[in-house]
C-alpha cells in the first residue's frame, strides 16, 4: 500500500498513515472496466511522459467526470498546472469527513 512506502521512507508518520487508511476504508468503491480507458490513457501517457498505469486512473477520472486522488508527488506536481490539473487531487487535500 502506498502509505507503507511513504512510511518506510519517513515521508509520513505512523499516525498519518493510519488516518489515511481509515479515510480510504470509508470510501464507497465502484468497479469500472479498464479496457475502454486504455486508448485515452495511452495518449495521456505519451503526451505527459507519465506511466500508463498512472494514466489509467487519470483516464478513469476523465471518463466519470471526477478526480484522481494521488499520493505520487512527482505525478501531481508535473500535471497539476496543465490540462489535467482539474482532474487531480493531492491525497492530503481530500476533504475531511464529519463522521
Amino acid at each position: 500500500m502506498w502509505s507503507v512506502k511513504k512510511l518506510r521512507r519517513r515521508d509520513i508518520t505512523v499516525e498519518l498513515s493510519e488516518l489515511m487508511i481509515t479515510d480510504v476504508q470509508k470510501v464507497s468503491l465502484h468497479w469500472h472496466p479498464d479496457e475502454p480507458l486504455f486508448p485515452r490513457a495511452f495518449a495521456i501517457a505519451n503526451e505527459t511522459y507519465r506511466s500508463l498505469y498512472d494514466c489509467l486512473y487519470l483516464s478513469l477520472a476523465i471518463a466519470i467526470d471526477g478526480q484522481m486522488v494521488t499520493a505520487d508527488l512527482k505525478f501531481y506536481e508535473t500535471l497539476k498546472t496543465g490540462p489535467y490539473g482539474n482532474r487531480l487531487l493531492w491525497v492530503e487535500d481530500i476533504p475531511k469527513s464529519k463522521g
